[in-house]
């Protein structure tokens, strides 16, 4: 079993959550994308899911999802962000061998089947591809 979690944050959480990351390293369009993402977080327009690190105990990334009806006026889930802090990027974790990114992304696609079992939804769309 692997010593990392990943868990949607409540709107009481948020303010608290992006503090602990330190945006500097990366770029000034990625830093005005995090205020955006946080900004509509906070007006409930994507829910904020967190990745962490149990063992540690330190919070390594985040991904944004939201509801879309992109295709056909067919609902699907956007993934608006997935975010890594510099260190973890391309980095596997020690327990499941498996990417940080890719754990990620099989959390967005767990959800996504769950979400499946109650609403119809057909897609998961990904807001910037080149980010994937």
């Amino acid at each position: 079993m692997t010593p990392i979690g990943i868990s949607p944050l409540s709107s009481d959480e948020l303010n608290s959550f992006f503090k602990r990351f330190d945006f500097t390293q990366d770029s000034a369009h990625i830093q005005k994308y995090i205020s955006f993402i946080q900004e509509a977080s906070l007006c409930y327009q994507n829910i904020i899911h967190e990745l962490y690190d149990l063992a540690e105990e330190e919070v390594i990334g985040f991904t944004a999802l939201s509801t879309t009806k992109e295709v056909d006026d067919i609902s699907g889930i956007l993934i608006e962000f997935l975010y890594l802090k510099p260190q973890y990027r391309d980095q596997t974790d020690k327990m499941s061998q498996t990417k940080y990114s890719h754990l990620l992304l099989d959390y967005i696609i767990a959800t996504a089947l769950k979400i499946q079992k109650q609403v119809a939804i057909n897609h998961i769309y990904d807001e910037d591809p080149t980010i994937l």
